[in-house]
């Protein structure tokens, strides 16, 4: 089982962030609100008021950055005993 963890992490920081970005497909398709939605409605209307579009772009990011640096978090807690290259 602890030989095993490192590739469990790995799987888990891939997963987080492709998590982000199937919620935000999710809600492009079949939702009234939510991020994804706001990123198409604030594409449509681009020229008009660009720094909405940005700011839910960068949300986005933002979202998926921190869903993947919690997984690092907890990975560094349980392999403290072994040595990461990064």
């Amino acid at each position: 089982m602890p030989a095993s963890l490192p590739y469990l992490f790995t799987a888990l920081k891939i997963s987080a962030t492709a998590s982000i970005i199937g919620a935000l497909i999710a809600e492009m398709t079949g939702s009234q609100r939510g991020l994804g939605w706001n990123l198409v409605y604030f594409a449509q209307y681009y020229n008009s008021d660009p720094p909405n579009l940005w700011a839910a772009i960068l949300l986005s990011a933002l979202l998926g950055l921190v869903a993947y640096g919690a997984i690092m978090l907890v990975e560094r807690r349980a392999l403290r005993w072994q040595t990461m290259a990064d």
